[in-house]
C-alpha cells in the first residue's frame, strides 16, 4: 500500500518479502526433485545404445576396454574353487562397454587355445547403486540383487548381462567336469597364453588379461612335471613377441600339494612366469592348495642337456646337513674309541686281580700275615719264644705252640720275664 506521501507502509513491505520467500522455495524445491529424480532412475545411468547379441557395442568407437579369461581345465579340478565363481568375481570388476572374451587351454599343440565365448557388459557395477537407504545393502550389486530404481535401459542391459553370464558359466563348468581326473597327458600354457596376448593387442586398450590355472606347462618341450623343480630356469620362458603396453595381467594362482604347495618351489614357479610376462604388470592372487596329480611323461630330460641350476639357500642347506652329518660320524668314532678303550681297561684289571689271588700262598681262609708254606717241614721252623739271652749250655724249655695264631703273636711280644735274683 502506498500512502499520502507516496511511501511504502509497512504492512506493504511484508506482503513483498514472504511472496520472495515462497518464490525462493519453489526454486529449491524443484531442483531436490529434479535430483531426487535423477537418483532414482540410477544416477549417471549409461545412454540408450544399440548392443549386439553379446551385448557389445554396434558402433565401431563403442567399446570402451578389453578383458580376456583364461582358464585352464586341462588339469584335475576337484577341491578347487569353480572356474564359474572365478568368471563372476572378474565381471563384477569390469568397466562398462568393456568386452570379455573367455578362452579354455587345450592339450593339443597345435590349437592350445579354445574360444569359449564372449561378453560386454553394458554398464558398470556402480551404476546399480541407488541412493534410497533400503537398497544400499551392498556397494556391489549382482543379478540376484537388482534395485527397484533403474532406468527401463539399465534394468533391460543388466537383465541380458545375467543371463548371458549365467550361460557363459555353464560352459566353463562343463569344461570342468570334463577336465582328467588323475593323471594329466598335456597342458600348452606357453602358446595358450601367447595366443592369448596376441589377440589381446588387436583390442581396444586398456586391456587386462586373467589367468585361473595352477601355472604347471606338460609338453615335449618343457615340463614342470618332468623336471624337478630346481631346474624350472626362468630363462626358458621366453616371453611372447608381443608388446606388453596398456596390458596387465592377473594370475589366480591355484598351487598343488607336493609340487608347488612348498615355499620355494613356489617362489621359483613364480619367476618362471614372471619372465613370460616380461613388460606386462602381473600380479598373483593365491588359492588355497588343491590335490596333486600325476603327469604322463613327455619331455626327454636327459636330452635337454641342461645345467642344473643351484639353489643358493638349497646348497646352503645341504652344506649345512653335511657339516652336521660329519661332526655326528666323528663325535660317534670318538665315543666308540672311548667305549673301547674303557672295555680294555677292565679286562686288565680283571686280569691283574685273578693273578694276584693265584700268587698269594697259604689257606685262603687265613689273614696273609700268618699264611704258612705248605711244603715247609717241622724242621724249619724255629720255637717262636726262644729265649736269646740265655747261656748256650742252658737248657730252655720249648713252651708248647699256641693254638691260634693270636696266641703266638702275643706271646711273642710279651716283654722278657725277670731274672730271679
Amino acid at each position: 500500500m502506498v500512502g499520502t506521501d507516496g511511501s511504502t507502509t509497512q504492512a506493504g513491505r511484508g506482503v513483498g518479502r514472504l511472496v520472495l520467500v515462497i518464490a525462493a522455495l519453489l526454486a529449491v524445491g524443484g531442483i531436490a526433485i529434479a535430483f531426487l529424480a535423477m537418483r532414482a532412475g540410477g544416477g549417471a545411468a549409461p545412454e540408450a545404445i544399440a548392443l549386439d547379441d553379446d551385448l557389445c557395442p554396434v558402433a565401431p568407437q563403442g567399446i570402451a576396454a578389453s578383458a580376456a579369461v583364461v582358464l585352464d581345465t586341462t588339469k584335475p579340478l576337484a577341491g578347487a574353487p569353480a572356474p564359474s565363481a572365478v568368471l563372476r568375481e572378474i565381471s563384477l570388476e569390469l568397466a562398462a562397454n568393456t568386452e570379455l572374451r573367455v578362452y579354455a587351454v587345450q592339450t593339443e599343440a597345435n590349437a592350445p587355445l579354445a574360444s569359449v565365448g564372449r561378453l560386454c557388459k553394458p554398464y558398470h557395477g556402480g551404476d546399480l547403486s541407488v541412493a534410497a537407504a533400503k537398497d544400499q545393502r551392498d556397494a556391489n550389486r549382482d543379478c540376484d540383487d537388482l534395485p527397484a530404481q533403474l532406468t527401463p535401459f539399465l534394468r533391460d542391459a543388466a537383465e541380458r548381462f545375467c543371463v548371458r553370464r549365467s550361460a557363459l558359466e555353464a560352459k566353463v563348468d562343463a569344461l570342468a567336469g570334463a577336465a582328467p581326473r588323475r593323471t594329466v597327458t598335456a597342458s600348452h600354457l606357453l602358446d595358450a597364453l601367447g595366443e592369448a596376448k596376441r589377440q589381446l593387442a588387436a583390442r581396444p586398450q586398456p586391456r587386462a588379461l586373467y589367468v585361473y590355472s595352477d601355472m604347471l606347462e606338460h609338453t615335449p618341450a618343457y615340463s614342470h612335471f618332468d623336471l624337478p623343480w630346481t631346474r624350472w630356469r626362468a630363462d626358458d620362458a621366453a616371453p611372447a613377441a608381443v608388446p606388453g603396453a596398456g596390458l596387465t595381467a592377473t594370475v589366480f594362482y591355484l598351487p598343488r600339494e607336493g609340487i608347488t604347495e612348498p615355499l620355494r618351489p613356489r617362489r621359483v614357479h613364480k619367476d618362471y612366469w614372471r619372465t613370460f610376462f616380461a613388460g606386462v604388470d602381473v600380479s598373483f592372487v593365491d588359492y588355497p592348495p588343491a590335490p596333486g596329480y600325476g603327469a604322463l611323461p613327455l619331455m626327454d630330460v636327459a636330452a635337454t642337456g641342461a645345467p642344473v641350476d643351484a639353489d643358493p639357500a638349497l646348497e646352503e642347506e645341504l652344506e649345512r646337513i653335511k657339516q652336521l652329518r660329519e661332526r655326528i660320524a666323528g663325535e660317534t668314532a670318538a665315543l666308540q674309541a672311548q667305549r673301547e678303550e674303557s672295555i680294555a681297561a677292565v679286562a686288565q684289571l680283571e686280569n691283574t686281580g685273578r693273578a694276584a689271588l693265584a700268587d698269594q700262598p697259604g689257606d685262603e681262609d687265613a689273614p696273609p700275615e700268618v699264611a704258612i708254606d705248605d711244603e715247609a717241614t717241622d724242621a724249619d721252623v724255629e720255637p717262636p719264644d726262644a729265649d736269646l739271652d740265655a747261656p748256650p749250655d742252658a737248657t730252655v724249655a720249648t713252651p708248647p705252640i699256641a693254638e691260634t695264631p693270636f696266641a703266638q703273636n702275643e706271646q711273642a711280644n710279651a716283654p722278657p720275664r725277670p731274672t730271679p735274683a
